[in-house]
């Protein structure tokens, strides 16, 4: 899906979203223009749709029991999910679907895997997402990455890429490096993650 942001109108009436009534913030290739909620609700469903199907295809592959997509449940405040939670301050400055995957990602490895590993990583996602010290890119990067590593778990092992692992695990514990009380919690969690996606 090509999308760009939306142009400024100066001087000229606010244009609102197709879907709803909030200010145009995106233009997706068809040449809709839509806001910011209705972009990552857009992104949410088709992740969701992507999702579902690579549960259905890992559920037949290794005979597995079902488990279905999670719903959003959007509140005031907060957007929760079966794990972790998205305050809404950060809903914007992340990709709500890539917070998704985490969230499917743990649910799996509770049931399938290993809970331990699965109780580590949902606690450091979630100081991850909570933190007030991360700036937005950093905050973003690091959700991205997680959500990478989550995929990994998930993936058979002709799709595993160790060496992306590798690296991925060492950028995030350098741009963890400033913030001590994440350092402490990524420093429980790795080792894990190295013994399990090696």
């Amino acid at each position: 899906m090509a999308r760009k942001t939306a142009p400024a109108n100066i001087g000229v009436r606010m244009i609102t979203c197709q879907e709803c009534s909030k200010p145009t913030m995106y233009q997706l290739s068809n040449g809709a223009l839509i806001c910011l909620e209705c972009i990552d609700r857009f992104q949410f469903e088709q992740y969701a749709a992507m999702i579902n199907f690579l549960l259905g295809e890992m559920e037949s592959s290794t005979g597995g029991s079902p488990l279905e997509m999670p719903k959003l449940v959007q509140h005031h405040q907060l957007a929760t999910f079966n794990n972790i939670r998205v305050d809404h301050s950060v809903v914007g400055a992340i990709n709500t679907g890539q917070a998704q995957t985490i969230d499917v990602g743990l649910s799996y490895v509770k049931q399938n895997g290993d809970p331990a590993l699965s109780e580590l990583f949902e606690e450091f996602a979630q100081a991850v997402l909570d933190s007030r010290e991360l700036d937005q890119t950093t905050r973003k990067t690091i959700i991205e990455q997680l959500s990478f590593l989550i995929s990994q778990l998930l993936a058979k092992p002709e799709q595993k890429r160790p060496a992306i692992v590798g690296a991925v695990l060492k950028s995030i514990k350098e741009a963890l490096l400033a913030f001590s009380g994440l350092v402490t919690l990524w420093e429980k969690l790795e080792p894990f993650l190295r013994q399990v996606l090696r």
